[in-house]
């Protein structure tokens, strides 16, 4: 009898997650989460990072972990297959909205400062 491989874990170095975020300085940050049996890896700016097996069940852990590694705020994930879907698009352009704000608001502090 041949053997069946279970469809809820990826086999092999399978990207399932990409995790958007905020810097403190209001970049946009792209993280992509590749699961590998029972582990998980995150892949950003500056490297890589192992997820902690306490955070590595469900995705949330993986944005919370994500969010302390590469010092995020308003971080959300999808699934790579709903990367160029419309409701991903709002959710981005949210996202950038509140990148150019921040941004802005750096900008008018450091001018008061001068």
């Amino acid at each position: 009898m041949a053997r069946r491989s279970s469809p809820a874990r990826p086999k092999g170095n399978e990207i399932a997650a990409i995790i958007f975020g905020l810097r403190s300085d209001g970049d946009i940050v792209r993280i992509s989460a590749y699961q590998s049996g029972l582990g998980v890896r995150l892949s950003g700016p500056h490297g890589s990072h192992n997820v902690h097996p306490s955070n590595q069940k469900k995705v949330e852990g993986w944005r919370h972990e994500a969010a302390r590694a590469w010092n995020l705020s308003d971080t959300y994930s999808v699934h790579p297959t709903d990367e160029r879907s419309e409701h991903e698009g709002e959710r981005y352009e949210q996202l950038k909205a509140k990148s150019e704000e921040r941004k802005r608001q750096l900008e008018e502090a450091k001018t008061k400062s001068s």
